[in-house]
């Protein structure tokens, strides 16, 4: 996998999760897989969305039920 295909790849996996979550995700992902390359990087990135993604729905409801 090259450093674009890499990078478009995380783009898409991160591309339902908020903006503010992107940095630490990525950042998460990259140090706890990238001794094993970018298919390791981009395993542990989608370990880390679908453990949140549904705490950050959760979230979304209830900031648009407290507005």
């Amino acid at each position: 996998m090259t450093e674009q295909e890499f990078i478009n790849k995380q783009k898409e996996i991160l591309e339902n999760i908020p903006d503010e979550f992107h940095g630490w995700l990525s950042w998460r992902a990259y140090e706890n897989g990238h001794a094993y390359g970018y298919g390791e990087v981009l395993c542990c990135l989608s370990n880390l969305i679908d453990g949140l993604k549904e705490l950050i729905e959760s979230f979304r409801q209830n900031i648009l039920k407290n507005k």
